[in-house]
């Protein structure tokens, strides 16, 4: 369960989060949908604990992220996170970049989770031999390998085809099936229809 209340961020003068409270239930597979600049990408930050609110309250199920104690640990451990750049080291392979992010039992399920999002074939190339799309499903990749609890995502499929946008909200629907939960900031409504609920976004404000 992840519930927050009355969340405010500024950007200097500007009100980016204005007040928003929602609640995403375990297992459940939630977009956020609206304008660049909306504030959707804000309030994932938020969300994900990567970014502490100005005012307001986060709860992680039942706690607040203080009470987690070592964050980063607590974020390994629980949460996934694909941002809009995939962050890979240029000069590991594919499968070595999921490998790093991954824990010991399960490496083993890094070949299967590659071919799945289309990059099996070429799980020993370089980062930087790629494509920004197969970079991209990479990124997926390590995030997901741990099987986290929780997984964010901001504008996963910018850099990806129809074809491969697809295959990724594929996997993020049969994650979402297994039991994780799922909070993913796109501009695609037609993606966003895959998820069980969009919540839309303008101005810092639920609409």
């Amino acid at each position: 369960m992840i519930e927050a209340k009355n969340l405010i961020h500024f950007y200097g003068q500007e009100r980016a989060i204005d007040g928003i409270s929602l609640r995403v239930a375990p297992g459940e597979f939630v977009a956020l949908t609206g304008e660049s600049g909306s504030g959707k990408s804000t309030l994932l930050a938020i969300l994900s604990t990567l970014l502490r609110p100005d005012s307001g309250e986060l709860r992680i199920e039942g706690k607040a992220p203080e009470a987690w104690g070592d964050l980063n640990r607590f974020r390994r451990r629980y949460i996934g996170f694909v941002f809009q750049f995939h962050y890979l080291i240029p000069y590991l392979s594919i499968a070595e970049n999921v490998a790093l992010a991954a824990d010991r039992e399960r490496r083993q399920e890094i070949p299967a989770l590659l071919a799945r999002l289309g990059i099996g074939e070429i799980a020993r190339k370089k980062a930087d031999e790629i494509s920004g799309g197969q970079r991209q499903r990479a990124a997926i990749a390590r995030a997901v390998v741990n099987r986290p609890r929780i997984l964010f995502a901001d504008e996963p499929t910018g850099n990806l085809d129809s074809k491969n946008s697809e295959k990724v909200f594929d996997l993020f629907r049969s994650i979402a099936d297994e039991g994780t939960t799922l909070v993913v900031a796109t501009h695609d409504r037609r993606l966003a229809e895959r998820a069980d609920r969009i919540i839309d976004i303008k101005d810092g404000r639920l609409v």
